[in-house]
C-alpha cells in the first residue's frame, strides 16, 4: 500500500505526506499569492486534505496534484 493509502488509516503517516509535499505546495502558493498568504493557504490546504483523506483516489501515484 502506498504511503498515501496508509495515511487514510494512520494519521501519523499523513505527517510524511506533509513533509514530502509542503515545500512544493508552498512554492506554488507563494508564486501565485505572495509570501504573506502562503503560510495560511498551505496550512489550510493540508488541514482540508487531512479531513478529506478518505476521499483520496488510491490509484493516483502521488498526492501532490490532489493537494
Amino acid at each position: 500500500m502506498s504511503e498515501e493509502g496508509r495515511a487514510r488509516h494512520d494519521p501519523e503517516v499523513f505527517a510524511e505526506v506533509f513533509r514530502r509535499h509542503a515545500r512544493d505546495i508552498t512554492r506554488c502558493v507563494t508564486r501565485r499569492l505572495g509570501e504573506d498568504a502562503a503560510d495560511d493557504v498551505v496550512a489550510d490546504t493540508f488541514l482540508t486534505a487531512f479531513r478529506r483523506r478518505d476521499g483520496y483516489d488510491l490509484s493516483r501515484p502521488s498526492a501532490r496534484p490532489w493537494l
